[in-house]
């Protein structure tokens, strides 16, 4: 991200998610190498806008979808390890 991280960040974009969700996010830091969930978060969608510069229009669509997707995923993944973990107690 070069310059841009040299620079202040002085934007602020926020998101919940449930205690679950947030220590996938954690392990998934762990995994990629991510300092933080900030981090992790903020390349994702620095990865995001700038595939869709690349692609115009139509990756704009085609990225949504892929996004949708994975959120998709990961919640009936999240949902999976958690009723597991619930069924051991």
């Amino acid at each position: 991200m070069s310059s841009t991280s040299l620079k202040g960040r002085p934007r602020i974009v926020s998101f919940r998610v449930d205690a679950s969700e947030y220590e996938e996010l954690t392990k998934v830091c762990v995994a990629s190498g991510a300092q933080s969930v900030s981090e992790l978060a903020r390349n994702s969608v620095y990865d995001l806008l700038h595939r869709t510069k690349v692609d115009g229009d139509a990756g704009i669509i085609m990225c949504l979808r892929t996004l949708d997707q994975t959120i998709k995923d990961l919640r009936s993944e999240i949902k999976q390890i958690v009723s597991s973990r619930r069924a051991k107690r």
